[in-house]
This record gives C-alpha cells, structure tokens and sequence, in this order.
C-alpha cells in the first residue's frame, strides 16, 4: 500500500476468538470511512503485533475498485498456556527447565515464548557442557477452552570434555608451560 491516499470501503475480520471484531478495528485503527495515507496499514499491523497476543497479523487486500479498497484483517491468537510437558530429560528436573523456560502457566503463548523459552534452556544446557542439546517443541490441544499444552522434547547429548590440547609451532615455550 504505496498510494498516496485510499478510502477504505469495508474491512473484515478472520481468525479472531477472544477479541472482537470492534477490538481489532479500535486497537489497529484501521475501520470502514477511513482514508488511508502513508504507513497506517503498516503502523495498524504492528500495533496489533505488539499486543504480544497474536501468533500472526496480516492486512489483506481483499479488492480495490474506484471507490476505494475492500481490506480483511487476519490474525492467529496465541493461545493461554495450560502445561508445559518435559519429555528425555536427566541432567534438570522438570521443575527447573520450567523455571529456566520463564514460562508461566496461563500466559498467552506466542510463537516468540516458545523459540526464547528453548534459547535460555540451550543455554543453560550448554554452561553444563551439553553442547548437543537439541529441543523439539510442540504445541497440543488441552481440555481447557483456549488453551493448548506445551511439550518439549529433549535429547541431551552427551557432555563434552576436553582430553587433550595439542600445540603446533611453539618452540621457545615448552608446552606443558602454555
């Protein structure tokens, strides 16, 4: 959207569960009468972005004609946080991958949670020399109405030491020194 100003006909809303329609027209500030200048459909995207409840936010251009153009704004709600499930883990109980994660249970869980929970536990993993961590995540469906269940699975690796350092080309120095 590069014109220099458009009237907006129509716009819907898909993809909403827990806010309504009227909602994301207040907190995007895009709405039906509007003239549309400059970055408004970019500046209404990120203020739905920051909100921090959204897994997506899109604005389509559903049609343009001469009176104006007809817009759908999409968006994905992350889901609350019902419970996190540790699976191969034995270096960290569940309880402390819980606590590392910094995820709380009811939170709104984005896309975002989920790939910083994984850093902090990689790392700490790896201040214990498990440089092989890896994480598999998955989200699934909970008993509980906008909710889903978190599951993180784990394979450790094996811890690293270090045997034996070699040095090549020291020849004032004896190694056992350096």
């Amino acid at each position: 959207f590069n014109q220099d100003s458009l009237i907006v006909n129509q716009t819907s809303v898909q993809g909403n569960i827990r806010l309504s329609d009227s909602e994301i027209y207040g907190i995007s500030n895009i709405h039906p009468g509007m003239i549309i200048k400059s970055n408004e459909i970019q500046d209404g995207v990120e203020r739905l972005w920051n909100l921090n409840r959204f897994n997506d936010v899109q604005i389509i251009l559903e049609s343009k004609d001469a009176f104006g153009i007809n817009i759908i704004i999409k968006v994905e709600e992350a889901p609350f946080l019902n419970e996190i499930i540790i699976n191969g883990n034995k270096k960290f109980k569940d309880k402390k991958i819980i606590e590392i994660s910094e995820l709380e249970l009811g939170q709104i869980l984005t896309s975002k949670d989920i790939f910083d929970a994984k850093k902090r536990i990689t790392d700490k993993y790896k201040d214990k020399r498990f440089y092989n961590i890896e994480i598999q995540d998955s989200i699934i469906e909970s008993k509980v109405n906008y909710t889903r269940n978190l599951i993180f699975n784990i394979k450790e690796g094996k811890k690293i030491r270090i045997n034996k350092i070699i040095i090549n080309g020291s020849k004032e120095i004896k190694s056992k020194k350096i």
